[in-house]
């Protein structure tokens, strides 16, 4: 076999580079490494290579890693010298590259607002930039992009999943965690890179149903050393119900309810050994403001409507009332007579004063033409109850066919085990992103196809470690993580604020700036006969009637001459100048 290195622009054998104990560790959802040793004057030379610096090794001139230094320690002994490198794969880039989504915020400017975009660190997995479903395949594809518009050595292969999950919203987290738990709802997807490729390595992701099959043969193959299988029948689960709660909140009342999503359909969560998910949803939230208006008419020429609105005159028979000469400073139809008009009606509303003359006799005066004002509300609303919704958000949608997928993946039954390959040379560049199958031995290892983890491999020693099964790494592999991947998770409150940037479920109410007005001016008016009586003798009146007067006559007060006890003296009198009986018509 021909191993070489390159490093910068430097391409050369790893002997001659003085490099041995080359080995290889891949791994699902994790970083892959290699590590190899340099022979070398620990205490005088300087490192051979830099840290964080890309290098690739070639086997037989096809790429068989691609990776940076991400450790150089030193090793010191009395007869040994050297240093020791350790290589990461690209998902070092995924583990320490925070994950961040584009936001909308809204930037209020005095009467105005502006709309602007901001990275951030929450995120909503399960949900693209215009506020849509997105599944889990789709999710990690933009992660990966992410993370490749910041320069990581990646290059995106098949992604073979497609789940349709719950928002997920969380903060803070890297790539590889946002993709860990997009593969939550994939719990029998693999993850491995493909180092043959260039410039970088190509990420695949492939369910355990779609993956190529990988078989190893006993008896036949001396090259296996070591072999150990156990069937996992207490990983089978025997139906999944997934039970989505929705808390609805319209207009201050709140209620939840549940959808059951089972499969098989017949499975009802009491049966052992099935997987039962509570899932939270966010429900529909609606907020409306309702206002009741009563609106008149203007009959301004009515003796009945301004007795309504003076209350003079409201003791007066409406026949003895006379209207003339009416006038208004607006032009809208309706006078408001409860409730108050808003913007969000879209009717108007003004404050209108409105004048006439009036003229109305009574047993104590006759009023002629007296100039009379009210100030009232006018509007162009009708007399109903208006509605209007302030918000009104849907609920988080229902993902479909969730509990189907899920079965499909946990109720396979999956084979735990290891694999120890012993040859020449390592030949294992292939069982990366395999299923294994075992051949000549137990018949149910011939269609076990078991997931491979790990590929361990020592190339001096031509030893491959390959470890299958569920993915002990991750976490423990029973059923109850399953159930806790999605216990803490919690319906996402920041679904439509992502894209409209403004907060969820909240609206400012706009509120009326007028009420009713209660007042009312008259003016001085003329008088035709007025009344005065004694408030102790009613009998005693003095009654000044000018229907009484001839015609072209009027009394006002002159000064006349008058004799008082002797002396001349003068007086003012009410009355009408002198005339004679002919001089009246």
């Amino acid at each position: 076999m021909n191993w070489t290195l390159k490093y910068k622009d430097k391409e050369m054998p790893l002997h001659m580079w003085g490099l041995s104990h080359l080995k290889r560790n891949r791994i699902n959802q994790g970083i892959d490494k290699v590590s190899f040793t340099h022979n070398c004057n620990l205490l005088e030379d300087t490192p051979l290579f830099d840290p964080e610096t890309p290098i690739r090794i070639f086997k037989n001139a096809i790429s068989w890693f691609y990776g940076i230094i991400t450790k150089t320690p030193g090793h010191g002994s009395a007869f040994k010298e050297d240093h020791k490198y350790e290589i990461a794969g690209p998902w070092w880039h995924l583990e320490n590259l925070v994950y961040q989504q584009i936001w909308n915020e809204v930037i209020p400017l005095g009467d105005s607002e502006e709309l602007r975009t901001i990275d951030t660190g929450r995120v909503i997995l399960g949900q693209n930039s215009q506020g849509e479903p997105i599944n889990n395949g789709t999710q990690i594809k933009k992660i990966l992009q992410y993370a490749i518009n910041q320069n990581a050595p990646i290059t995106i292969g098949e992604i073979g999943i497609d789940v349709t999950f719950p928002y997920d919203e969380t903060k803070d987290i890297s790539c590889a965690e946002a993709i860990q738990r997009l593969l939550r709802w994939s719990p029998d997807a693999v993850v491995w890179f493909d180092y043959s490729t260039t410039p970088h390595p190509t990420l695949h992701i492939k369910k355990r149903s779609q993956i190529d099959e990988a078989n190893l043969y006993l008896h036949q193959n001396t090259s296996i050393k070591s072999l150990q299988i156990t069937p996992r029948h207490d990983l089978q689960s025997k139906a999944v119900i997934i039970k989505y709660e929705k808390n609805h909140h319209i207009n201050g009342q709140s209620w939840m309810s549940t959808e059951v999503d089972s499969y098989p359909e017949t499975a009802t969560g009491r049966e052992f050994k099935a997987l039962v998910l509570t899932v939270e949803l966010d429900g529909a939230h609606t907020q409306k403001v309702k206002q009741d208006i009563k609106t008149e008419s203007l009959i301004l020429d009515s003796p009945h409507w301004w007795q309504k609105h003076l209350p003079a005159l409201q003791s007066i028979p409406l026949s003895k009332i006379k209207i003339k000469n009416t006038s208004r400073n607006g032009n809208l139809p309706a006078e408001l007579i409860a409730g108050s008009i808003s913007t969000w009606m879209n009717r108007e509303v003004e404050e209108d004063i409105i004048r006439a003359q009036i003229s109305y006799e009574t047993d104590t005066e006759q009023v002629i033409d007296r100039e009379v004002a009210i100030r009232l509300n006018t509007t162009n609303a009708s007399t109903r109850v208006y509605e209007q919704t302030l918000s009104n958000e849907s609920a988080e949608p229902t993902p479909s066919n969730l509990a189907k997928k899920l079965y499909e993946a946990v109720s396979m039954l999956q084979f735990d085990g290891e694999v120890i390959l012993e040859n020449k040379e390592v030949n294992s560049s292939t069982l990366m992103g395999c299923v294994l199958n075992i051949y000549n031995g137990n018949k149910s290892w011939e269609t076990m196809r078991a997931s491979i983890q790990t590929v361990k491999e020592d190339i001096d020693r031509g030893r491959t470690v390959i470890s299958f099964g569920p993915a002990k790494h991750l976490g423990p592999d029973d059923l109850i993580e399953l159930l806790r991947a999605n216990r803490k998770r919690q319906a996402t409150r920041n679904a439509a604020r992502r894209i409209t940037g403004k907060p969820s479920k909240t609206k400012v109410l706009e509120q009326p700036t007028h009420s009713r007005i209660e007042n009312t001016d008259t003016g001085p008016g003329n008088f035709g006969r007025l009344v005065f009586i004694n408030d102790k003798n009613p009998s005693k009146k003095i009654i000044l009637d000018a229907n009484k007067i001839q015609e072209n006559t009027f009394l006002e007060l002159q000064e006349e001459d008058y004799c008082h006890n002797g002396f001349l003296k003068k007086r003012l009198v009410l009355a009408s100048a002198p005339y004679t009986p002919t001089e009246i018509k």
